[in-house]
């Protein structure tokens, strides 16, 4: 079976602290397997060479 790499991208409303959205990513991250098939879950800033 080949290999699927899905993208997120996530804007959170104003008022959100930098704690809520390391909670937010750490319960994704324990969906790694538990979910069938859920191999790795990376997160991080957007980081794009061309300066979007």
């Amino acid at each position: 079976m080949s290999e699927v790499k899905h993208y997120g991208v996530f804007q959170f409303k104003n008022g959100i602290t930098e704690e809520q959205i390391e909670n937010c990513f750490a319960e994704m991250k324990g969906m790694v397997g538990k979910i069938p098939g859920l191999l790795e879950m990376i997160n991080g800033p957007y980081e794009s060479s061309e300066g979007m």
